[in-house]
């Protein structure tokens, strides 16, 4: 097995910032500056540490959020997609379809278990 390393403190900061932070605006631009970097560093460093686009971070990890209340809650799916930061719902619902090949409605209606899981894909 290859052993996993965590990814350096500017990475791991930068991943916390955005599970702390999804209704806030996490362009690449906007997390460049927090990092201190251009945005094509941070693009390349991010990458480099997580395997992951700093967008495409950012998406997943809203969606897991997203997933996580559309499963454990009642809530709306506009409130949900509010929370999420995710500008509406066909955006959301855009992402999950992307990412999920399912929407929320779905999800919510038939459950988990038949999903996949976007660390999956």
């Amino acid at each position: 097995l290859q052993s996993i390393t965590p990814p350096p403190p500017r990475v791991q900061k930068l991943l916390d910032y955005i599970s702390q932070n999804l209704k806030e605006d996490l362009s690449v631009t906007v997390l460049a500056e927090r990092a201190f970097l251009s945005p094509r560093q941070l693009s390349r460093e991010f990458s480099a540490h997580t395997g992951l686009s700093p967008a495409r971070a950012v998406e997943n990890m809203r969606l897991e959020f997203a997933r996580s209340r559309i499963e454990n809650t009642n809530q709306s799916l506009s409130f949900i997609a509010r929370e999420s930061g995710f500008s509406d719902t066909a955006v959301m619902r855009k992402a999950f379809r992307r990412s999920l090949n399912t929407s929320p409605g779905e999800l919510r209606r038939t459950g988990a278990a038949k999903i996949k899981h976007p660390d999956d894909i």
